[in-house]
């Protein structure tokens, strides 16, 4: 049976599990429907049209994944090096998501709450970007940088220190009474496994992501569950009051520093979430949204980060020392 479910802004109801996301109200219309499955025979994509294909390539020689589109049928499919499959509806109402044996719903579910919405919510104009978000203060403030820069393992550590986690690697700003907010993700943390233990010591207590799979049998992601602790997740929305871009230092971290608004937005613009494969349109509109943002004051700010885990406690001290001014 379907579950419903709220998150980043949207109810959705979906047949694959989503762990953290806020239990929607089945008797209200969602605005996505979520099954597992695929709508269109595989024969039918022999005419698709190459869309984007990822330069990195897995064990197998494939790409980490492929997106194509089928023009007389207007949907797009998401390929995955592991086999699972994703299809999009263009209107941005509908997903189908498929895996081989020896996958699971986890696996799925890893990539629904992360590109597969997110292609979903860029379809209907959301803006985007590649960053986690906390929340303190009646402020948001979200942390942008490439993968593995550590915006998870940041945002874990501040909510350590007493602040509500908002979004994981993706935060979507929305524009309301002329001020603009974050959207609440889902209540969880997505962590490696030296990042998990370093916070929290015994890692039996952090579930992987993934407990099986054939293709990545040593993949060692864990799930931090704040669903239990309502103070740890915050579920409204959150006006944005900083951007940090952070960046990896060779020496210990130091205090942030303040950027140009047209160097933010740059910056910005550099970390919106699938800004690669984005076409000329959806690139004009973020572009017009950022300047927005610009234009409302929002202070950019580099945040700076060790080399290692051990500078961690360093680089919240000084993080927090400057929400503080906010």
């Amino acid at each position: 049976m379907p579950r419903s479910y709220w998150i980043y802004g949207i109810h959705l109801t979906s047949e694959i599990e989503i762990p953290g996301a806020l239990l929607g109200d089945l008797h209200s219309t969602p605005t996505l429907r979520v099954r597992i499955g695929q709508p269109l025979h595989p024969d039918a994509w022999r005419t698709a049209v190459p869309v984007f294909r990822s330069h990195g390539l897995c064990a197998n020689g494939q790409p980490a994944f492929a997106i194509e589109f089928l023009p007389a049928t207007g949907w797009y499919r998401w390929r995955y090096c592991d086999g699972v499959i994703f299809c999009v509806r263009q209107e941005g109402d509908e997903v189908w998501g498929a895996w081989p044996p020896g996958e699971s719903h986890q696996c799925a579910a890893y990539y629904l709450v992360g590109p597969i919405l997110a292609f979903m919510l860029r379809r209907r104009g959301a803006l985007l970007l590649h960053g986690s978000a906390v929340s303190a203060g009646g402020h948001a403030a979200t942390f942008l940088g490439p993968s593995g820069i550590g915006k998870s393992t940041l945002a874990a550590a501040l909510s350590r220190r007493g602040y509500s986690i908002l979004a994981d690697d993706l935060s979507r700003l929305d524009k309301r009474d002329g001020r603009y907010y974050i959207a609440p993700g889902y209540a969880g943390l997505r962590l490696w496994g030296d990042s998990a233990e370093t916070l929290y010591g015994d890692l039996a207590s952090l579930p992987r992501l993934v407990e099986n799979s054939s293709f990545w049998p040593t993949w060692d992601k864990r799930f931090l569950d704040l669903e239990s602790d309502e103070s740890r997740f915050m579920r409204s929305p959150t006006a944005l009051g900083a951007i940090y871009l952070l960046t990896r230092s060779g020496d210990p971290p130091r205090p942030p520093e303040t950027i140009s608004p047209s160097q933010g937005l740059i910056e910005c613009f550099r970390n919106l979430y699938q800004g690669d494969i984005s076409d000329t349109d959806q690139r004009r509109r973020d572009l017009g949204a950022l300047s927005d943002v610009m234009g409302k004051g929002t202070p950019v700010r580099r945040a700076f980060v060790g080399p290692d885990l051990a500078d961690l406690d360093r680089a919240c001290d000084l993080l927090i020392a400057d929400l503080s001014t906010l």
